[in-house]
């Protein structure tokens, strides 16, 4: 592990999708081809917890109850629900049912119980896992060296597409372009690179414009619309004509760390460590933070987040945290420790 470079969680995470009832059977749920990832879907939350994947029943978010639980060979980094599939990176490590040791991997589960993954397919990796996204068809996977491209049309069967040659920590999607990102950063001496692909979508071997920033961290990345909300040292919100110039957009807003991101019409919540922040985004040439809260004990450190109607859920290294944002600001309303 290269531990003096970014070793921030990135998310990652997953679609909501929408049940369809066709008779007795169900049809798989569909989901917006740009939308953010997400671990949470319908009335479920898939929260990763060492090396399990605890299944949460969030139908009353005041209540939430552990209905599952799936069990990996590896500590599990990332999760994404996709309509009814779930895909989770795991480190390498030791599987004691197996009396072996394990190699990092993407794990592609069905849900056809959702209360139960269930192991379809183990998609290897030759490093430990640095960011993932499924997106429409195309299932993105880069790791410490390398970046593999699958198509997912038929999940329980991905085909690789292409291995681009760079790593990246982030990927999202707007307007058939992936936008990928990456940070080198040494924080002992204050050196740091961050680079931002704008790849044509679909994907081939075309790995599309590249911008180089230097001293400019880059932890996450998030497409809205006309910008690309970008999280570093400060909070930017950059037109996606004028990516290039990044910097002199990330100047002119409130210091704003955070690796965990998402939005709603006109919010923007950030997660770091134990806290929680929202920033009004009704005109992201005017972003303004509206409040920042301690959302856990210090000791605590968020790893996913996403937000389904008024609700807004924070995995961490503990539980399940619930806030309800239909006050003026996020308040608590529901736990579930592990």
């Amino acid at each position: 592990m290269k531990h003096n470079k970014h070793a921030y969680f990135v998310l990652g995470m997953v679609w909501v999708g929408v049940w369809l009832l066709l008779g007795c059977g169900r049809a798989p749920r569909t989901t917006t081809a740009d939308a953010p990832a997400t671990f949470v879907a319908d009335t479920i939350a898939y929260v990763p917890f060492g090396n399990h994947i605890r299944v949460v029943d969030v139908a009353d978010p005041r209540l939430p109850v552990v209905v599952g639980s799936y069990i990996a060979s590896g500590l599990v980094f990332q999760v994404q629900v996709v309509g009814d599939w779930l895909i989770a990176s795991q480190y390498g490590g030791y599987d004691p049912v197996l009396g072996a040791d394990t190699n990092s991997a993407v794990l592609v589960l069905s849900l056809d119980d959702p209360h139960q993954p269930e192991l379809v397919v183990t998609l290897p990796l030759a490093q430990a896992p640095q960011a993932m996204l499924w997106q429409g068809t195309y299932l993105y996977i880069s790791d410490w060296e390398s970046t593999a491209v699958y198509n997912m049309a038929a999940p329980a069967n991905p085909t690789l597409l292409a291995t681009w040659p760079e790593r990246f920590d982030n990927f999202t999607t707007a307007d058939n372009t992936l936008y990928a990102s990456r940070a080198d950063c040494n924080f002992r001496t204050g050196w740091c690179r961050s680079a931002l692909r704008e790849i044509p979508l679909p994907p081939t071997a075309d790995l599309g414009l590249l911008h180089e920033f230097s001293a400019l961290p880059i932890w996450r990345t998030q497409a809205k619309g006309d910008y690309l909300y970008v999280v570093g040292q400060t909070l930017a919100a950059v037109p996606r004509h004028d990516l290039a110039n990044l910097p002199a957009y990330t100047g002119q807003n409130l210091g704003a760390y955070g690796v965990l991101v998402s939005q709603t019409a006109d919010r923007l919540y950030l997660a770091w460590a134990s806290n929680l922040m929202a920033y009004d985004t009704a005109d992201p040439t005017k972003l303004r933070k509206l409040y920042e809260i301690t959302a856990a004990s210090s000791d605590t450190y968020f790893t996913h987040i996403a937000i389904q109607g008024d609700m807004l859920y924070l995995a961490s290294q503990y539980g399940l945290h619930i806030y309800d944002l239909a006050g003026p600001e996020a308040y608590g309303v529901g736990l579930v420790n592990f």
